[in-house]
């Protein structure tokens, strides 16, 4: 009797759940369809049908697992219950098939119609829980078959699924098997979206248990890391990773060993992110760092950024190539733990992000002094007070001409905000005392200009009007070059006779006016290009950070001069674009860079960008899309200037959607995800009733 009865529910659950997807009625079914059904199945299995009627007159809101929640119908308690039997029901009535007397229904084809079904995935996995050791492998052939699906190739579905079965234990009993399942799994782009992230709506995420393929796909995630993959890639197998809490330490170090160049500062992006940084002692830093002899600051950056400062604080020359490129204008970092070293106080001191907040009216108290706007950086300190000066470790010789820096400036700590705005002394301070120690130096020219966007009528500087006397103020003479931002004849005879080219360029870049800027277009190309590719590319960055000082407003004339055919290289057109306004930037981006074919990644990334934001606008897709996966596999970087927040901004056709799924490698993270979800809403609108494809293939004799 209980036998039967568990067996009526295992029929029942198959009835309901197929019903629930075609008729949309919830899993519900009234008495009497009820019955007519129980009576059916019982008279097709030969047994007496008044079983049936038995169970109904002992129980009136229930009937072992199902109940009666609204009046005249049954359903099953949960949803897991109904799945669960249904589950079974669909494993025990599959045909038995031998060779040469083919059925329809078996259990490879009902795993497969499962499988390809959204609506019944926790029935396959409840489904494939039932299968034997021996049944396993049939699993792994079917997922890699779903995997070339007509439809669902072009979604992350199968590689979803396989991941969901690892972690459901089905293929413990079959530990061989892992492998294949792991190769399914990192077969494609939007594994993020399978295992670190969450599925779709990135809340489903799978942490695959120990013992259950956890430490294979580490191992072949880090195999693929291994091959340097495109960036997004790799950051979607660091996420794997670290979400499956796995150490890696003795592997990334090993493999440390054989890198060198650039390779070895990917390889230190790629400990960066998986943590391990923070893990090395200093011995195992020093072997690290030894191999290459390669003076790349990009390492020590990385260290910074994983709380080893205290590491460069003890080993001067790593400090002196910090202290190097940050003269040069060549990092930006944050100690979050806070720092009280003299070259992070210098550091934050000249910073040009943190200062040029200064100028922002709507953030700061202009009365609060200087000390306060740097506070929580902790880089104010009382240095005549003997306790505070005991509390800055002075390691080398460079910490004490650092200190002595900072020792001369402490008069500017005091000054109010409004001081710093309207005064060029606070800033004279900083860059003289500097200069004293260091030299002239990118970061103080940056710094310098940066200074003279002060507000005050007063202080025009006339007497420092030779930009290239270097015994002079160098705040105040770019201050005097500044006031003559419309001067062109002014303009003209400093860029002819400037010895310092870049320096001239950075002042006449970021404040010359549209005018001034324009009629030297020629001029200011000619040098630029003069300039050496490592000044040339400074200068960019140069502008990138301080090009909102100044925007350029332009008249007609001057918009219709930009977009005639300017004989000017890219480069400069970048320069121009720079000093543009936002608004005016979307269109100019088309006007300079449409025929683009070279290799620097600032025009590419700007090009990129503006391809997949007017994706929408375009009329034809399919011409963009070549030209952004050209782009893309030449940069090799995220792009990160998209956020979840403006996908709503971009918009696919199916068909542009299965062109980027069926190469997903060769396009941008940002777009493959939304062509996945494009495919994905296709595949659950195409998908096919599994009650259907029971009834037309003739699964069941009744």
């Amino acid at each position: 009797m209980v036998k039967n009865i568990i067996n009526i529910h295992r029929y029942l659950a198959w009835v309901l759940h197929s019903e629930a997807e075609t008729l949309k009625n919830n899993g519900r079914i009234e008495i009497q369809r009820l019955k007519n059904k129980l009576n059916t199945y019982l008279k097709s299995e030969g047994h007496p049908i008044d079983l049936a009627d038995k169970l109904f007159s002992v129980m009136h809101e229930r009937v072992c697992a199902l109940v009666s929640r609204v009046q005249g119908t049954f359903e099953f308690e949960v949803q897991p219950l109904r799945e669960y039997f249904c589950a079974k029901y669909l494993y025990d009535t599959a045909p038995y098939c031998p060779a040469g007397t083919e059925k329809n229904g078996t259990k490879p084809d009902r795993f497969e119609a499962l499988a390809k079904n959204y609506y019944w995935h926790n029935v396959l996995r409840f489904f494939a829980g039932c299968f034997d050791r021996g049944e396993l492998p049939m699993l792994i052939f079917k997922l890699k078959e779903i995997q070339s699906d007509p439809i669902l190739k072009y979604t992350s579905f199968p590689r979803y699924i396989t991941a969901q079965l690892l972690s459901d234990w089905v293929f413990s009993q079959y530990p061989k098997l892992f492998q294949n399942a792991i190769e399914i799994i990192l077969d494609g782009i939007n594994i993020g979206a399978v295992l670190s992230e969450g599925y779709r709506a990135k809340k489903n995420t799978i942490v695959l248990p120990i013992n259950c393929g956890k430490q294979e796909l580490v191992n072949q995630c880090m195999a693929c890391l291994k091959k340097f993959p495109t960036e997004d890639y790799a950051k979607e197998l660091i996420n794997i990773i670290v979400n499956n809490n796995e150490s890696c330490v003795k592997e990334w170090k090993e493999y440390c060993l054989n890198l060198s160049g650039e390779k070895l500062t990917q390889w230190f992006k790629y400990g960066y992110n998986l943590g391990i940084l923070c893990k090395l002692s200093y011995n195992e830093i020093d072997e690290i760092l030894a191999i290459d002899s390669n003076k790349d600051c990009k390492k020590l950056i990385l260290l910074i950024n994983s709380n080893q400062f205290n590491y460069i604080n003890t080993r001067p020359q790593y400090k002196q190539l910090l202290l190097e490129n940050i003269l040069n204008g060549n990092v930006f970092f944050i100690d979050r733990r806070g720092n009280n070293s003299p070259i992070y106080q210098l550091y934050k001191l000249l910073c040009i992000q943190y200062n040029g907040r200064l100028y922002q009216d709507t953030l700061y108290d202009v009365n609060m002094p200087y000390e306060s706007f740097f506070y929580d950086q902790r880089i104010i300190m009382n240095l005549d007070e003997e306790e505070n000066q005991n509390d800055i470790p002075i390691v080398d010789p460079l910490d004490e001409k650092i200190i002595n820096i900072l020792g001369n400036c402490k008069s500017v700590f005091s000054m109010p905000i409004e001081q710093w705005r309207t005064s060029i002394l606070p800033w004279d301070i900083v860059v003289e005392e500097t200069r004293k120690i260091f030299g002239d130096s990118i970061l103080l020219y940056e710094y310098a200009v940066l200074s003279a966007g002060i507000k005050s009528q007063t202080q025009k500087f006339s007497e420092f009007n030779n930009l290239e006397d270097n015994k002079q103020s160098l705040c105040k003479r770019i201050r005097y070059a500044r006031l003559k931002s419309g001067n062109v004849s002014y303009w003209k005879n400093i860029l002819s006779q400037s010895d310092n080219k870049y320096l001239a360029l950075l002042v006449l870049l970021v404040w010359g006016t549209a005018k001034t800027i324009i009629e030297l277009l020629p001029t200011i190309d000619q040098l630029y290009n003069i300039l050496s590719e490592a000044n040339q590319d400074k200068l960019i960055e140069s502008l990138e950070k301080l090009g909102w000082l100044s925007s350029m407003s332009m008249t007609k004339e001057q918009h219709a001069y930009l977009r005639s055919e300017l004989n000017i290289s890219d480069k400069c057109k970048l320069i121009l674009f720079l000093r543009m306004k936002y608004e005016d930037r979307i269109e100019y981006i088309d006007v300079f860079f449409q025929f683009y074919n070279g290799n620097d990644l600032k025009i590419l990334s700007l090009k990129l960008n503006y391809l997949i934001q007017n994706i929408r606008q375009a009329a034809n897709i399919s011409i963009l899309l070549p030209e952004i996966k050209r782009i893309y596999l030449k940069m090799n970087s995220p792009l990160n200037f998209y956020l979840n927040r403006r996908r709503h901004n971009i918009t696919l056709d199916y068909e542009s959607a299965k062109i980027i799924m069926s190469d997903c490698h060769s396009y941008p993270r940002i777009l493959c995800s939304i062509a996945e979800e494009i495919c994905h809403d296709y595949a659950i609108k195409n998908t096919k009733a599994v009650g259907k494809i029971a009834a037309d293939d003739d699964w069941f004799e009744y």
